[in-house]
């Protein structure tokens, strides 16, 4: 509270950090994505995967950059890490790679 000149209580701090925590849980749900049953056959399965519309055009430093962002949400030794979602933005990847974005 500046304006009173006084420093937040524990009750102010604890209740900033459970806000922080439930707005990440958004942001982590929000980057979420379903994995394909039959893996990343196609383009638009890679970029359904990395969270672009199906006929998106997109240049190779967003398709970067948007890895980048969900590797680390998705790594298997981050605290929401999962195998199946990494696997499949790192078959996302080669498929875009291959098809030359």
């Amino acid at each position: 509270r500046l304006e009173d000149a006084k420093a937040p209580d524990a009750a102010e701090k604890l209740q900033q950090a459970a806000s922080e925590a439930d707005r990440q849980r958004g942001i982590i749900r929000t980057l979420s994505f379903t994995p394909l049953r039959n893996g990343v056959k196609t383009r638009s399965d890679a970029l359904y995967v990395l969270g672009f519309p199906p006929n998106a055009k997109i240049g190779t430093d967003l398709v970067r950059s948007r890895f980048r962002a969900l590797a680390t949400i998705h790594h298997p030794d981050s605290a929401y890490g999962d195998t199946r979602r990494m696997s499949q933005l790192n078959e996302a990847m080669a498929k875009l790679r291959a098809l030359g974005f």
